[in-house]
């Protein structure tokens, strides 16, 4: 489990799309994200992820690696997330 920080520039035609998009491509690690509005272009968003730390390494790389994004951090914990739906 971790967290995904993302700083980036809301003006940039398309990123918040883009962003939107990567989260869906990985729906199964990416498990929740909240984005705050720091000023008129700026946006901070933070995801909670798990997975693989290989995997999840790699989601954070193409996240960070996206034009408009300023800044990124993924932070991994030894630390399991319990399911959020319990099996049939």
């Amino acid at each position: 489990a971790g967290t995904l920080t993302l700083l980036y520039n809301r003006a940039t035609r398309g990123l918040q799309g883009r962003l939107a998009d990567v989260q869906y491509q990985y729906i199964a690690e990416v498990i929740s994200s909240l984005h705050v509005h720091l000023s008129e272009n700026q946006m901070l968003e933070v995801l909670l992820v798990q997975g693989p730390a290989a995997r999840i390494q790699a989601i954070a790389n193409e996240m960070i690696a996206q034009r408009g994004v300023i800044t990124g951090h993924l932070q991994l914990l030894a630390a399991v997330i319990p399911p959020l739906h319990a099996p049939n």
